[in-house]
């Protein structure tokens, strides 16, 4: 329905008629306060779960295993997910040049723009630093590049010093994890309602995409579509091959060869 009712509005007034900059304005808040929500819901979902399966878990040798492996894993998905995009984007000769541009897309491109020096001069013990929360609360707004790994940090380190009063404090381990069990549950119902508003969210984003650009950009447009369906073939199978070795879990196979 975006496609064709893009479609129609540049068939009826033509590319650049200001009669489509004015519905495209409109078409924004439903779009992009689609993407919006999604973000709003990243950093709540991420705590409380972690947090909560902590608190099931209990067991300090295996909260060790599984904060090492939550955190390696998302620093080993995260460095695959971004060699698998830089790999599309030049295999496919990738290019944002035509493609139509929100106020807030603008901004963060020259934002990142500034930030590219600083980037390029930092540090892999920097880097390494700046995964540590030294404002939880800030990186709960995102505010930084590495907020997520951060708040995954401030989260298992939150879960772990509940556990640690359980034998001491039984009431107050039971009030904080049943505070926690009912802001999981408020969360993945947040969760539900936003993933309700899918159809609409990019109902209104393709919309726009097609009342506003040309038909080369519509084609450039579709050459990223197969690129990035073939970075997700590769994601998946990359996500189940970790999933496999973890489960399989080799290394108590080498052990039992020593």
């Amino acid at each position: 329905l975006g496609v064709l009712l893009g479609a129609a509005f540049q068939g009826m007034y033509g590319l650049g008629s200001p009669v489509i900059a004015q519905t495209n304005a409109w078409l924004d808040v439903l779009g992009t306060g689609y993407v919006k929500l999604l973000q709003m819901i990243i950093i709540p979902l991420i705590m409380v779960s972690i947090v909560q399966a902590i608190l099931k878990l209990r067991d300090a040798s295996s909260l060790g295993k599984i904060s090492a492996l939550t955190i390696g894993t998302l620093m080993l998905t995260t460095a695959i997910a971004a060699t698998i995009g830089i790999l599309m984007a030049k295999l496919y000769g990738l290019t944002a040049v035509g493609l139509t541009s929100s106020a807030a897309e603008v901004a963060r491109g020259a934002y990142l723009e500034g930030k590219l020096a600083a980037a390029q001069q930092l540090s892999l013990p920097n880097t390494i630093l700046s995964f540590i929360p030294e404002n939880p609360f800030l990186d709960m707004t995102g505010a930084r590049k590495t907020s997520t790994i951060a708040v995954v940090l401030f989260s298992i380190f939150l879960g772990v010093s509940a556990t640690g009063i359980a034998g001491k404090k039984p009431e107050v381990f039971e009030s904080f994890s049943h505070f926690v069990h009912v802001a999981h549950v408020i969360v993945m119902r947040m969760v539900t309602l936003v993933l309700r508003l899918t159809p609409f969210g990019v109902f209104a984003l393709i919309t726009q995409v097609l009342a506003s650009s040309s038909l080369q950009d519509i084609l450039n447009l579709i050459g990223f579509v197969m690129a990035s369906s073939r970075a997700l073939v590769l994601m998946s199978c990359v996500h189940l091959l970790i999933v496999l070795g973890v489960r399989l879990d080799p290394m108590r196979y080498v052990k039992k060869i020593f």
